[in-house]
C-alpha cells in the first residue's frame, strides 16, 4: 500500500470541518470566543490544582 492510498483512506474517513465535532447546548460553535474563555479557565484551574499538589 502506498502513502497516497493510506492518505486517501484517512481523508475519506474523517472529512475536514471548520468547527470542532461537538457543540454545547447553547448552540455556539466550540471554537467561539465564549467557549475559549470558559475552556481557558477550566485549564488554568486544572493546572494550578495539580501544581499545588506537587508543592
Amino acid at each position: 500500500m502506498t502513502n497516497q492510498s493510506v492518505e486517501y483512506m484517512f481523508t475519506k474517513i474523517t472529512p475536514p470541518t471548520t468547527y470542532g465535532h461537538s457543540q454545547l447546548k447553547t448552540g455556539h460553535p466550540v471554537r467561539s470566543a465564549i467557549h475559549k474563555q470558559l475552556n481557558g479557565r477550566l485549564v488554568l484551574r486544572w493546572v494550578t490544582t495539580w501544581e499545588s499538589l506537587l508543592l
